[in-house]
């Protein structure tokens, strides 16, 4: 799943994610995160909570 946040770049998205134990990539402006059935929901609501 790859997303955009508006008016912050692809990279400090990462970077925040990052510092709060949540990997992801920036892949050409966007943000690059690969969520699957094994991931509880709870862990993305986490990154969710984290997103700036």
């Amino acid at each position: 799943m790859s997303f955009r946040k508006p008016g912050i770049a692809a990279e400090e998205v990462v970077r925040i994610l990052r510092s709060r134990g949540i990997a992801t990539a920036p892949r050409t402006g966007w943000v690059r995160t690969s969520p699957h059935f094994y991931i509880a929901p709870a862990e993305i609501d986490r990154m969710l909570d984290a997103l700036p």
